[in-house]
């Protein structure tokens, strides 16, 4: 019996730094809400699961946390402040994978959480994603305990990647800017009050339309 899917008609959609149709969308979410168990999306239990795959897997990522770096994985998620820590990444993340129905809302995700680990300390760079980028495949496989095929390793690369271009793209905004500059900007998107508005000054620094800028937390 053929999949159904397989008879729909796949249209090319338009996302930032992706090439893909409307099957390349539909796949990707329906692994994840394989991963996550549904989309009724319980992201907890997979948050913590992710951040602990990403410290055992990205090295240097977990010296970065130095509330955590010296605490086992039991210590690690009976930690409040780690599972909190947790479940911001993956609902960062699940947001992203929701917003592809989305384009406009995936374009402005995608920057904010590029701009957003820009002004971390330390900042949270392209070259950090790439190596998320490249072995996320390997935590799909981990969650549905069966290997990616080539082309979901390849979509899961593609969405990923996408990410990296993000964050490669808002270097190049910034390059040239002071440490003081940024150093300014990452204070105000920190400060109580301030809430989710895009600093002014970096609207007329960057010459970018003002929009929301969150926390996002993916790495």
């Amino acid at each position: 019996m053929s999949n159904s899917r397989d008879t729909e008609k796949s249209e090319d959609i338009v996302l930032p730094y992706l090439s893909w149709t409307s099957r390349d969308v539909a796949d990707i979410q329906d692994m994840w809400d394989s991963m996550i168990g549904g989309p009724t999306k319980e992201l907890k239990g997979i948050g913590i699961s992710l951040t602990i795959w990403m410290f055992d897997n990205l090295p240097g990522l977990k010296n970065r946390f130095k509330m955590f770096c010296q605490k086992s994985e039991k210590e690690l998620v009976m930690d409040s402040k780690f599972v909190k820590h947790s479940e911001r990444v993956v609902t960062d993340l699940d947001e992203l994978i929701r917003d592809l129905n989305d384009p406009k809302k995936f374009q402005e995700d995608l920057r904010n959480n590029a701009s957003a680990h820009l002004f971390f300390n330390p900042p949270v760079v392209s070259k950090d994603f790439e190596e998320f980028r490249d072995k996320f495949y390997l935590f799909v496989n981990q969650c549905r305990k069966r290997k990616c095929n080539s082309r979901e390793r390849n979509l899961w690369y593609q969405f990923n990647n996408a990410i990296v271009r993000a964050c490669k793209d808002e270097e190049d905004v910034w390059q040239g800017h002071s440490s003081e500059a940024l150093s300014t900007a990452s204070a105000h998107l920190k400060k109580p009050g301030s809430g989710n508005a895009r600093p002014s000054y970096f609207v007329n620094q960057v010459g970018t339309e003002e929009n929301t800028c969150c926390p996002c937390s993916i790495l």
